[in-house]
């Protein structure tokens, strides 16, 4: 007797009805826009944090030139914050 079902391969893809008219070019549609938007929230992220970043240098530099915060207050600022950056320095 014949086996009416041949064994799958792994992992193989298993079509139970065929895609809709449509389907594979609205789905390439989507990729696409969720790509994109991927990309703008990327963008987004990486700009306030280079605000951010600019920002407190800025305030680091009014406090050594006002209240004359030395080079250790530097050293340390990081590790109080719990960050690890290079400083953008305004000029």
């Amino acid at each position: 007797m014949a086996d009416l079902h041949p064994p799958l391969k792994p992992n193989a893809p298993v079509a139970l009805t065929p895609a809709p008219s449509g389907y594979a070019d609205w789905l390439a549609e989507l990729k696409t826009r969720i790509h994109a938007a991927q990309q703008r929230a990327a963008l987004a992220v990486n700009r306030e944090l280079a605000l951010l970043y600019w920002q407190i240098g800025r305030d680091i530099l009014e406090r050594q030139a006002q209240q004359g915060w030395g080079a250790k207050v530097i050293e340390v600022f990081p590790t109080r914050v719990g960050v690890n950056w290079v400083f953008l320095v305004p000029t």
